[in-house]
């Protein structure tokens, strides 16, 4: 419920604003007139968006080429109305005085009505069809929560809007549309960074790494939304002048709107664990703490692989990388249910600088030459820091999240194939998981489903031998090639250097018998609760 509720409030609040800006604007500048074709454009988008969140389930490849190009159209719409309101940048009382004069308006350009229509549509469509698509995908076993939460998150937009438009007549007009100004360009800012992420995304165009951080700590966790709006009133107070009590009384609206998301979220998780059942809510609670833990312990071993990384330690470095990796198999399925697209750029691909795998291509690779080599070591250190930066962000969401068992066998069910990818070596090239890993998600699994290692019994068993060579010490495989480089890989192609061949006593076939053994206790016991809870 909290996730789909700080979509659609970031989403919906976003559209709310540019709407009740455009509505004010009307009013203010003798385009009274227009306002009907301003809801019809409204009206058909929302249309639109209901209908694909009824009948869309995934845009596929033309996904990011879609929401990127709608993203621009935004942008171009919104920058077009900022330039407007700028070039006609005249005494707005004189004209609303001219307007309560006239009686109606003379002439009406079809044009422009179509312009201000089609900006409407735009400005509607392109949040609605993403916020539809996320829903679609997004829902889990408890639907009801989900939606309610979305409800919840476009009723807070809806009334930001209203509260902006209804508030229009007591505003000093001239301080009004020069804030409103500052506030459309930066929201065109924040389309068109959006718009190159997505771009991005589809293989079109490459997004330097800083704009990408940007995009993906500011604007597309909220914050930029947020700042935004908490800097409104300043803006506006700075441009119409005031006594210092205004100030004082703009600050506290920042503060409330500064604290509206968090006191919403706080309030939607604790309403939502008050409908489990007393024995699900301290479950869950218990493993909300711990996915919060694993997620921070993430966060702390990649600070420490950075630094070590930056002094050239790299017996450390891959101890450090070894304990945030294995951190982060132990989130990957929760993180997954939230966002999977995310989730797969910090997973990474070998050969690429983010993720973790991109990481461990340099880290791994046969005498560490980035040890001795400051340019090496400067390029390794930069990729660090842009996957601590997404794993910060990657800790975020773990703790916004809403977590009971119903959600964390469904988790770690959908993960079946991530498993059965390691096992194989079919997922991608650097899929195959090393024994570390595989300790980390059975301990993990163990905590978060329960049954006193039931789950992971079958599995454990494949694996003992492994472990117990592993646990003789930490020992790393170096790799002669850059894009295959792991330690204690299943299957390496080119064999290791080193005498790490813990996986040579582990029979593949039978470990994926024996996983396919503990999915399915999983799904039966899941099955049974629910039958149980249906009488």
């Amino acid at each position: 419920m909290v996730q789909e509720m700080v979509i659609t409030l970031r989403e919906g609040g976003e559209t709310s604003l540019i709407l009740a800006l455009l509505f004010s604007s009307l009013k203010a500048a003798r385009h009274v007139a227009y306002r009907a074709a301003a809801w019809t454009g409204f009206a058909l988008a929302l249309g639109l968006s209901i209908i694909a969140g009824v009948f869309l389930h995934d845009l596929g490849e033309l996904g990011p080429l879609f929401g990127g190009s709608l993203a621009w159209i935004g942008a171009g719409f919104i920058a077009s109305l900022a330039i407007q309101l700028h070039m006609n940048a005249v005494d707005y009382r004189a004209q609303l005085k001219q307007l309560r004069d006239s009686a109606a308006v003379d002439h009406v350009s079809w044009t422009t009505a179509l312009g201000i229509g089609s900006f409407a549509f735009v400005s509607v469509i392109r949040e609605g069809l993403e916020t539809a698509v996320f829903l679609a995908n997004g829902t889990g076993p408890r639907s009801d929560g989900s939606w309610l939460g979305a409800g919840v998150g476009l009723a807070l937009a809806a009334a930001l809007g209203v509260s902006v438009y209804l508030g229009f007549r007591k505003l000093n007009i001239r301080a009004f549309m020069r804030t409103t100004e500052i506030l459309l360009f930066a929201l065109v800012i924040s389309l068109f960074l959006s718009g190159l992420h997505e771009f991005s995304e589809a293989g079109v165009l490459s997004v330097p790494r800083p704009l990408d951080l940007f995009h993906l700590t500011w604007i597309q966790g909220g914050l930029f939304l947020q700042v935004l709006l908490c800097a409104g009133p300043f803006l506006y107070l700075a441009f119409a002048g005031g006594p210092p009590i205004h100030y004082a009384r703009g600050a506290g609206i920042a503060i409330l709107l500064a604290l509206i998301p968090m006191s919403l979220g706080a309030g939607a998780r604790a309403w939502e664990h008050a409908r489990l059942a007393p024995s699900d809510r301290d479950a869950a609670l218990g493993v909300e703490r711990a996915a919060e833990t694993r997620a921070r312990a993430m966060v702390t071993a990649l600070e420490t692989l950075r630094q070590r990384s930056e002094r050239g330690d790299v017996a450390g470095a891959r101890i450090a990388w070894v304990e945030a990796r294995g951190r982060f198999v132990q989130i990957e399925p929760l993180l997954a249910r939230v966002d999977g697209e995310f989730t797969e750029e910090l997973n990474g691909e070998p050969g690429e600088g983010a993720g973790f795998h991109g990481a461990e291509a340099k880290l791994f690779l046969e005498r560490a030459p980035w040890g001795s080599n400051p340019a090496r070591r400067a390029t390794l250190v930069a990729d660090l820091g842009d996957l601590l930066t997404r794993g910060r962000v990657a800790a975020g969401k773990i703790d916004a999240m809403t977590l009971d068992p119903a959600v964390l066998r469904d988790a770690w069910t959908k993960h079946a194939w991530v498993l059965r990818g390691r096992i194989d070596g079919q997922e991608c090239g650097a899929s195959q998981t090393s024994i570390s890993e595989w300790r980390a998600t059975l301990d993990a699994m163990d905590g978060d489903l329960g049954g006193n290692g039931r789950y992971t019994e079958p599995v454990r068993a494949v694996l003992a031998p492994a472990f117990a060579e592993a646990a003789r010490g930490p020992r790393f495989g170096e790799h002669r090639e850059e894009t295959r480089v792991a330690p204690d890989r299943l299957h390496t192609q080119p064999p290791l250097t080193g005498p790490d061949r813990v996986w040579d006593s582990v029979d593949r076939q039978r470990l994926r018998r024996a996983l396919d053994e503990t999915l399915a206790r999983i799904e039966r016991d899941a099955s049974l609760v629910a039958r149980h809870k249906g009488r």
